[in-house]
Formats: C-alpha cells, structure tokens, sequence
C-alpha cells in the first residue's frame, strides 16, 4: 500500500537548518568585548570600513571594547550561538536583518532593543544611510547617542 500524505506542509522549512551549522570560526574573536558589530561584508579600506569605523568612533568605543563581524546578506548565523562565543552586552545591526540571526523578535529600526539580555541596534547598511540621512540622524539621535554617549556621564 503506498503512503498518502494528507497534509503537505512545510512548518519549518530546510532553511532553518542553516542556524545549526557550527562551521563558523569564531577564533579571531575576543569574548570580552563588551560591543559587536555585525555588518555586512566590505573591503578593507573601503567606504563602507570608514563609515563603520566613524560609527564606532562617534560612539566614542575604544579598541578593546568592540570588534566587528561580517556576514554575506544570505548568511544565517544563530544568535545563541554568537552570544555563547562572544559575551556582548550590546550587538549594532548595520545592513544585517535579526533573522538572519533566528531571531524573530520584532526589532525598532534606529532605536535601542532589548532581547536576550543583550542590547540590539539595528540599522541599515551604511550606503543606503548615506542616502537617507534623516535615518542616519535617527540612529545617532535615537540610539547610538543615548547608548553609548549619555549612558556614560
């Protein structure tokens, strides 16, 4: 007798395997560094690089307190895995969508998250804020300044 499928559904789908790969080398990481960035992948000495390091200065991160991680824009990296490697207390989103992270937790654009005792700040991709400045004031505005600037005083 054949088997009969009578409800064909696919409830997870094969991508969500994607999150459970552990081929990712977090070796040149330092689990100390209190702020992560993820980005999207640029060329060293870049546009991009230079945006993203006038980002972190304005935030006024020193070398030790922060480290960047890149990611393909079809890259799924599982968050929990990421903070059992890197201890951040505090993840900038830059061009990276929270689901790639499986995170499904509805985040606010250019505005500080909480999620999983961690700070999320997402945040388009540095080109396309140089196109919408009034989102690159935002994220200052909103998130990067109160965070990182008048937290501290």
């Amino acid at each position: 007798m054949e088997d009969i499928n009578i409800i064909k559904s696919d409830i997870i789908g094969e991508t969500i395997n994607d999150f459970w790969k552990n081929d990712y080398d977090f070796s040149r990481y330092d689990s100390h560094k209190p702020v992560l960035v993820i980005s999207l992948v640029y060329e060293k000495g870049s546009v991009e690089e230079n945006a993203i390091l006038k980002i972190v200065q304005a935030c006024k991160l020193s070398d030790d307190s922060y480290q960047i991680m890149q990611l393909h824009s079809e890259d799924k990296l599982l968050w929990a895995t990421i903070k059992e490697r890197i201890n951040a207390q505090a993840v900038i989103l830059l061009g990276v969508h929270p689901q790639q992270l499986g995170i499904s937790a509805l985040f606010s654009l250019n505005d500080i998250n909480h999620y999983a005792s961690c700070v999320f700040i997402p945040a388009l991709w540095v080109t396309q804020m140089e196109q919408e400045p009034e989102l690159k004031r935002q994220l200052w505005t909103q998130a990067l300044k109160p965070y990182f600037i008048d937290q501290q005083k």
